[in-house]
């Protein structure tokens, strides 16, 4: 092999001084030059199987530190690209919801317009008075909107309201009264002023009762007629003063949940009015459990 002596005797220098504090890889070194000036070196490496272990063991942990910091790069990665889904997800969900709400917005604008020239055409001037039947014959039935959540939360979730249903009232009063949690018993009500005040649940006045039963109250001609608790009498309040001025049994009607509405327990007995009077939906053994309508004397209570 021809080569830079010099080179070659650093290169000799060097090879003791490989991995200071580990066992020296170069045990002898012999060399000679022949006649020529070419260097022959014999090199003797020990046989330290320690040391080859600790390689083997360092070159091992170098590949698992390795494979880790690709699992982890590859983690990060995905979840980075995950999240640049979800949110363009979110960004294409908000513009489509947007132009949902938009286009409901124009239909519930027209459908508005639609609404004040039906009315406008078919009752020119002044708006019909409350209990006035020149708005003609039912037009349809919509499903049931929230209006507001009685006083007394969601754990209330039957009950009555409304207003007076008697023909150009002279109160404007709205009444609420929600029955407790069990779903029967009505033991408070509140009026209102007006029907902003009810949705805003302010200017009302609130009675307590102690012995309604079930939701089939009404008002009417400032009067509160319900089933008497555990009976099946009527009672009649006057709303003036929160005075049980009469109590009279509905003769025949079966009562304690016996024949209520399918949907409505512990009504058992249920009043309305209308411009014809008062009027009262019940049922008897001998209807089997059919509705009976019937005519009431508001003054007496009695069938008519």
């Amino acid at each position: 092999m021809q080569s830079d002596p010099a080179l070659l005797a650093s290169f000799l220098l060097l090879l003791p001084l490989v991995l200071p504090g580990q066992p020296q890889l170069v045990r002898n070194v012999l060399n000679s030059m022949d006649e020529n000036g070419t260097f022959q070196c014999v090199v003797h490496l020990p046989n330290n199987s320690i040391f080859l272990q600790q390689l083997d063991q360092l070159q091992s942990t170098l590949q698992e530190l390795i494979s880790k910091y690709e699992q982890e790069l590859s983690r990060v990665t995905n979840a980075s690209l995950t999240l640049k889904l979800l949110v363009d997800s979110a960004r294409q969900s908000f513009h489509a919801l947007r132009e949902e709400v938009d286009i409901l917005e124009g239909q519930l604008s027209e459908c508005e317009r639609e609404k004040e020239q039906e009315q406008s055409s078919r009752h020119p001037g002044l708006p019909l008075a409350p209990g006035s039947c020149a708005h003609g014959g039912l037009q349809k039935v919509s499903r049931p909107l929230v209006v507001k959540l009685n006083w007394r939360g969601l754990s209330s979730k039957a009950g009555a309201w409304g207003r007076d249903s008697a023909p150009s009232p002279a109160s404007s009063l709205y009444w609420v009264a929600p029955l407790r949690a069990d779903g029967r018993y009505f033991d408070y009500y509140r009026l209102h002023k007006s029907y902003g005040d009810l949705v805003l649940l302010k200017h009302y006045e609130q009675w307590k009762m102690g012995y309604g039963d079930g939701s089939g109250n009404t008002v009417y001609k400032n009067f509160m007629y319900f089933n008497y608790y555990g009976t099946r009498d009527m009672a009649k309040v006057d709303l003036s003063s929160n005075t049980l001025v009469l109590r009279r049994p509905l003769p025949g009607a079966t009562y304690n949940n016996r024949f209520s509405y399918a949907f409505a327990p512990w009504t058992d007995i249920d009043f309305t009015g209308d411009e014809k009077g008062l009027w009262v939906l019940y049922a008897t053994e001998e209807s089997k459990g059919n509705l009976v309508v019937s005519l009431l004397n508001d003054s007496t209570l009695e069938v008519e």
